[in-house]
């Protein structure tokens, strides 16, 4: 769940911030609720994003204050105000101070698309045993120990069009692939698909091998970013070792088919941030 907590004394400019959220998460399954400044419960566990705009500049200094005095630093804090002051980024960290323009809108849907994807992003660390997938909050972790026969390299991209993040553990005799970020990145994209299928694979001597699948199939259309930010991957005990893994043999492919059965691919390489040890 996710709370947007707004602080307005502009009722015009209020309505225009309730829209956005509207038709941003409207048709989407996550849960979300909508409050007034001055009754809401600060103590709820919830998710929060609070957009704070009135014309006393130095009134909305004073409530950004109070919430991070309070010890709350993960919320995230949207300004808009009728200046652009770069002190208020540096001392307060909040996400974003909006200036009142004839972009005000865009650059409101921008914040509320960040502010949510941040928080959206899933918070614990997964892991696989004897086939049994575990989860365990981040908040609840003290510290990890690596062992000396095992070594992690940071999975990412640079593909312009989707951002995944994921990790690979190694030793000498296998690798163990967790990938679970996948971002789309174009948001002005509005089509629908009725079948999705992402395959993880590897390209070894001109061969390719398909190392797992994610699949969706529906009568309901969903769009790809709704899709890939809940797919993931796990691969335990992987027979490939991660010394055979170079710069251009790793990828996912992205089959996306709409109601027209016109199918788009994406082919995404996929980078380690460093060399595996020989």
């Amino acid at each position: 769940m996710i709370d947007f907590i707004l602080y307005e004394d502009d009722w015009e400019l209020n309505d225009l911030i309730k829209m956005t959220i509207l038709n941003f998460l409207g048709c989407r399954q996550e849960r979300f609720k909508i409050y007034d400044y001055n009754n809401y419960d600060v103590c709820s566990d919830n998710y929060k994003i609070y957009i704070i705009s009135c014309h006393d500049y130095k009134k909305n200094m004073q409530i950004a204050k109070s919430i991070r005095y309070s010890g709350d630093w993960s919320s995230q804090i949207i300004f808009i105000n009728d200046t652009d002051d770069v002190i208020v980024h540096n001392k307060l960290l909040i996400l974003d101070n909006i200036v009142i323009s004839s972009n005000m809108k865009e650059r409101i849907k921008c914040a509320v698309v960040a502010a949510y994807r941040i928080l959206s992003f899933k918070k614990t660390f997964r892991f696989m045993v004897d086939g049994e997938i575990y989860c365990i909050p981040y908040k609840d972790i003290l510290y990890i120990e690596k062992g000396n026969n095992q070594n992690f390299s940071t999975i990412f991209t640079t593909c312009k069009e989707f951002e995944i993040n994921g990790v690979a553990a190694y030793n000498k005799d296998k690798t163990s692939i967790y990938i679970n970020n996948i971002n789309y990145c174009d948001t002005s994209n509005e089509k629908e698909y009725v079948k999705i299928e992402c395959i993880l694979y590897e390209k070894y001597n001109n061969i390719e091998k398909q190392i797992s699948t994610s699949n969706y199939q529906s009568d309901t259309t969903i769009k790809l970013e709704e899709y890939l930010k809940n797919v993931e991957f796990t691969i335990d005990n992987y027979d490939r070792i991660c010394k055979m893994y170079t710069s251009d043999n790793l990828y996912l492919r992205i089959n996306a088919t709409d109601i027209n059965n016109k199918t788009e691919t994406y082919q995404i390489p996929l980078l380690l941030n460093d060399t595996c040890k020989k």
